[in-house]
């Protein structure tokens, strides 16, 4: 009975195999199946390790740039409009951060804890036209700048609705509401400490509501909405609004 030879692995071979292994090694880690995943950036380009490093402090004073950042420009979107009369129906809540979470997939792991962002939303009456011009004016001044923008109008009431993402990953939207215009901005989602910036800027705007600062932004005209005017907006509570503890306080 002939025996089978034995197959001999030659150098070429090992080298082969060697190095089939080693792409294979390379593509898992690549796909995140190692330590090769880069870590998720927000839209500051801050990872979240970068930004929960940091103290409340500095987040804060990040967060107070980023709600004055996204007033600004739903003001400058007010200012290009035709509508008039603009108003608002609470600035109280305006000032405190909301779940970047709720965004879903907009910051890939975010949490109900680790993230936030922030809305601002404004009221107008048409003016001259109606709403729904207004509407569209709105999407095709967006579409002239590049953004990705849509429009549509709803299936029960007939109202239109346009809305755009910027490509730094700011969202606005335009909508009929009863005959009126809403205009709406969130700003893109970041890293941070979501419930101790929440806690610290409820706290603060408390403090400042307490000394009188910002009546007017609580004074409601006949229909009790609040008038704000483009670049009209309550600013983020001063973070020197609650004085440091004192010292060897328990």
């Amino acid at each position: 009975m002939r025996r089978r030879a034995a197959v001999r692995r030659g150098p070429r071979l090992r080298d082969a195999l060697a190095a089939a292994l080693g792409a294979a090694l390379l593509v898992l880690s690549a796909g995140g199946c190692g330590t090769g995943r880069a870590p998720q950036r927000d839209a500051s380009g801050a990872t979240e390790e970068d930004t929960m490093d940091q103290g409340i402090a500095a987040q804060y004073a990040l967060a107070a740039e980023r709600h004055a950042e996204l007033n600004e420009r739903v003001a400058q979107l007010q200012r290009d409009s035709a509508a008039e009369a603009w108003r608002g129906t609470s600035t109280f809540s305006e000032v405190i951060p909301a779940s970047g979470f709720e965004l879903g997939a907009e910051l890939p792991g975010a949490s109900r804890t680790n993230s936030y962002y922030f809305v601002v939303s404004r009221w107008a009456e048409p003016g001259a036209g109606s709403a729904a011009e207004l509407v569209r004016a709105f999407a095709a001044d967006w579409r002239a700048r590049g953004w990705d923008t849509s429009l549509a109008a709803s299936e029960v009431s007939g109202e239109s609705r346009a809305a755009a993402l910027t490509p730094d990953r700011y969202w606005f939207a335009a909508s009929e509401e009863g005959g009126a215009l809403r205009l709406e901005g969130h700003s893109p989602v970041y890293w941070g400490a979501f419930e101790s910036l929440i806690e610290a800027a409820a706290e603060r705007r408390d403090a400042e509501d307490a000394r009188g600062a910002h009546r007017r932004f609580a004074e409601r005209d006949a229909s009790g909405a609040i008038v704000l005017e483009p670049g009209d907006y309550r600013p983020f509570p001063a973070w020197e609004a609650v004085p440091p503890a004192a010292k060897g306080r328990p």
